[in-house]
């Protein structure tokens, strides 16, 4: 493992002491978990920020299909197709 040095409030320490003492883990436990709670969380973001943007990229898809089709009487069509196969 490497070794970091970090500044933190005095305030922040004596939050992170109290949660030490309470899960009895010490600092660096704690800090080395919520940095790969931190990492975890990003990636989820960004994974769902993809996600976002396929979904809007299929949308606009099928409003482009659906603008192009708008004069295609598909209802008819289908009637067609079956009265030649029946």
């Amino acid at each position: 493992m490497m070794r970091i040095n970090v500044m933190l409030t005095e305030e922040i320490i004596e939050q992170l002491d109290k949660i030490s003492r309470i899960e009895q883990k010490n600092r660096s436990e704690l800090l080395r978990e919520a940095a790969i709670y931190l990492i975890k969380e990003h990636q989820r973001l960004i994974a769902e920020k993809e996600r976002i943007l396929r979904i809007k990229k299929a949308i606009s898809i099928q409003d482009t299909i659906r603008k192009k089709s708008a004069r295609w009487n598909s209802t008819g069509e289908l009637r067609k197709w079956r009265e030649t196969t029946s």
